[in-house]
């Protein structure tokens, strides 16, 4: 019985594509849907499905969703600002640690020609 229901239904829709017109078998009675019918149908169908996808994710509407997917995309930007903070202060720091060892270095030289000089004196 839901196959020959779905083959009346995809007969339809081929028929419909072809000549602009459908035809449904309603308790033997033909009915005839112009293009705009089906497509209000189809439509009418569409936006049911998800709301109804919407309300099983415990969504009220497609401005909630879509609220959601702002404040998930602000999150992830103010998320990337900190990292961006991050890194600028891991290369403060890494630049901070090259001067420090290059002053160590100058001053260990320093000490070794002072302790060389005072031997050599």
């Amino acid at each position: 019985m839901a196959e020959e229901q779905a083959k009346q239904v995809t007969e339809n829709a081929q028929s419909s594509e072809q000549g602009g017109e459908g035809t449904a078998n309603a308790g033997g009675a033909e009915k005839q849907f112009s293009q705009d019918d089906v497509n209000r149908m189809i439509k009418a169908r569409a936006e049911r499905e998800v709301q109804a996808l919407l309300k099983a994710k415990g969504l009220a509407g497609l401005d909630e969703l879509e609220s959601l997917v702002q404040a998930k995309n602000a999150a992830k930007e103010a998320e990337m600002s900190e990292l961006q903070k991050a890194n600028e202060r891991a290369a403060q720091l890494e630049k901070q640690l090259a001067d420090a060892a290059a002053k160590q270095k100058v001053l260990l030289t320093q000490i070794e020609y002072n302790h060389a000089d005072r031997i050599y004196s």
